[in-house]
This record gives structure tokens, C-alpha cells and sequence, in this order.
């Protein structure tokens, strides 16, 4: 479990937000674009607080979790919160161990010790797999798509004819 504060754009924390020593993290809480109340387009928050900011955390989670599948629910939690970008002077009750970093949190290395193994880089490309599993199912959708089409081609190719032909036919049985 992870508790979340929100903050503004300068990573101060959102009046509106939770605040206390049990504040785990931050993330952007405040001016967070979402659907409007009325179901007519997206709209601006201006007021903001700890459910945007939870929301946001969570999506960092399923990042991670998409990344690390095994990885246990705890340790995607120490993950978030060990590569967090900590604030000024270290942990407080507004921001926690920091705001959110959801790039540092993917690919960061860390140690068993709870410390981030520098790189040459300081930062790790994210993983990519070499397996693709939709790679199938998009060829087979290409290929039905292709097929369609040629089917529609055929027959719009041939529409002229099969109608001579059918008016011909009827010619033929009337003359008879």
C-alpha cells in the first residue's frame, strides 16, 4: 500500500491534498485534464487533490507491473518509492520520499540494500521485449483486411460483365 499526496506544477504540495508522516509519494494532483462532469469533452481541474495523484501513481504501478510481471505488489511499491525524485532536504510529511519518477521507476537498477545502482548513464533504456503477442493476431487482421478488399475489387470488376451477361440471358429466354 502506498500512500500519495498531490502536488502543483512546482512540486509544492496541493492545499486540497493529504498531508503527514504516513505520505508515502507525491505525483501531479493539481490542473489535471480530465472528462467533464457534463460528458461533453475533457476539462481542467482547477482545485485537484490526492485522488488525481493516487490515480497517477496507480498507472505507474501498472507500468511497472507490465514491465516486471512477477514482481510482488511490495516490491513495486519500494520501487516507486526508492525512485522517487526526493525533495529538498529529504523526506517530509507533504511529498513523502518525493514525486513520482514513473521513467526511474521502470528502469532504474536497485540493490537489496534499497539504493539505485548507478549505470554509465545513470538511467537504463526501458526493456523491450523481442516477443511481440500481438504480432498474430495484427497479421491475421492485415491479411482479412487485404482479402476483403480484393473480394470488393473482384466484384466491382465484374459487376458490368455479370449484368451483361445476366441481360443477355434474359434476352435469349424471351426470344425463345
Amino acid at each position: 500500500m502506498i500512500a500519495v499526496a498531490g502536488v502543483d506544477q512546482n512540486d509544492a504540495r496541493v492545499s486540497t491534498s493529504n498531508a503527514g508522516d504516513y505520505v508515502d509519494v507525491a505525483a501531479p494532483g493539481l490542473a489535471i485534464e480530465g472528462p467533464s462532469t457534463r460528458g461533453r469533452g475533457y476539462v481542467i481541474d482547477a482545485k485537484g487533490g490526492t485522488s488525481f495523484a493516487a490515480a497517477y501513481v496507480s498507472g505507474v504501478a501498472a507500468l511497472i507491473r507490465a514491465s516486471y510481471p512477477r514482481l510482488p505488489a511490495s516490491e513495486v511499491a519500494r520501487r516507486i518509492k526508492l525512485t522517487a525524485d526526493a525533495p529538498p532536504g529529504g523526506r517530509n510529511d507533504e511529498v513523502g520520499t518525493g514525486v513520482v519518477n514513473p521513467y526511474q521507476a521502470v528502469a532504474a537498477i536497485l540493490d537489496d540494500q534499497d539504493r539505485l545502482v548507478p549505470t554509465e548513464t545513470e538511467q537504463l533504456a526501458a526493456p523491450t521485449s523481442a516477443i511481440d503477442p500481438l504480432r498474430i493476431v495484427r497479421l491475421v487482421g492485415i491479411g482479412g483486411a487485404v482479402a476483403a478488399a480484393a473480394v470488393v475489387i473482384v466484384l466491382l470488376v465484374l459487376m458490368p460483365g455479370l449484368r451483361a451477361a445476366r441481360r443477355r440471358q434474359h434476352e435469349q429466354v424471351g426470344r425463345s
